[in-house]
């Protein structure tokens, strides 16, 4: 189950401008969490384990975190909207499939305050995304196969406005990459023993619309990383970012921004003309 924590209403309201009054005012801000690792693992490398192991909170933003074996799931969110996430782990002698999954979601809560529409987006900052597996017993597509995979979804209203998702599956036999939503590049690597794909960055904004005074919105941004490996000697990772510093450059943001009005971007443009007229 994920790990819920919710924010006290009426946080600090964001200002269109220095000195305005405030239109949009965030009510509340949600954050959501999940890391676990599903199955049962031997690994002479390191502890012997079996079950399921569920996300452990570790931060008060609430960030989570599973280990089993040589295997780590980790996911990490806070209210500002900076998020990341990382599973992996190889097993040398697993007696079935073991399945490592991290997941984190945001949600905020807006109401129009100001006494006019207001237009508003969402900057998006991703962090690049990477998945790889091991395959030490040389499988291939099929029933058996190893899967990596990310998720990156937006939503407004409960419905989808962005989405950017890959699978890698197969193993050293054969695999595929299947993609669908923003594409972000995806540069295959084989380094030998790991083989995957390195994902681009994106920095990019997303226009919510234009809402009326006393209007409420609710956006979600939700991210999901998931490794499926299903027998001895195999194993995988899939990251977007570094949860272990959500202080550090690569982790994903996420913020609501009210964009200048007409009339604000009027103003804006007379000011500066009357300044280079003065001169």
């Amino acid at each position: 189950m994920l790990k819920h924590v919710r924010v006290a209403a009426l946080l600090s309201p964001i200002l269109l401008l220095a000195g305005s009054a405030a239109a949009v005012t965030i009510t509340s801000t949600t954050i959501e969490t999940n890391a676990s690792i599903t199955g049962a693992g031997s690994d002479p490398k390191g502890p012997a384990n079996s079950g399921t192991l569920l996300s452990q909170v570790i931060d008060p933003n609430g960030a989570g975190e599973g280990f089993i074996g040589d295997a780590a799931a980790r996911a990490a969110q806070n209210v500002a909207g900076d998020g990341a996430l990382a599973v992996e782990g190889l097993y040398a002698n697993p007696p079935g499939r073991i399945v490592l999954l991290g997941e984190t979601s945001w949600i905020q809560t807006a109401e129009i305050t100001g006494g006019s529409p207001e237009t508003l987006s969402i900057a998006l900052s991703i962090a690049a995304p990477r998945l790889a597996f091991s395959d030490f017993a040389g499988i291939g597509l099929g029933a058996d196969e190893l899967v990596s995979s990310y998720v990156i979804e937006l939503l407004l209203d409960g419905n989808p406005i962005f989405g950017s998702t890959a699978t890698f599956r197969g193993g050293r036999g054969s695999s595929l990459l299947e993609e669908t939503g923003t594409d972000l590049g995806g540069t295959f690597f084989d380094s030998g023993s790991l083989l995957g794909y390195d994902f681009d960055p994106l920095v990019t904004s997303v226009g919510l619309g234009t809402f009326d005074p006393g209007e409420t919105l609710t956006v979600e941004y939700r991210m999901r990383v998931l490794v499926d490996t299903p027998q001895f000697e195999t194993g995988g990772s899939a990251s977007i970012g570094d949860p272990t510093d959500l202080s550090g450059p690569d982790v994903t943001q996420v913020r609501l921004v009210p964009e200048p009005s007409t009339g604000a971007l009027v103003a804006l443009a007379l000011l500066g003309l009357g300044v280079a007229r003065r001169r």
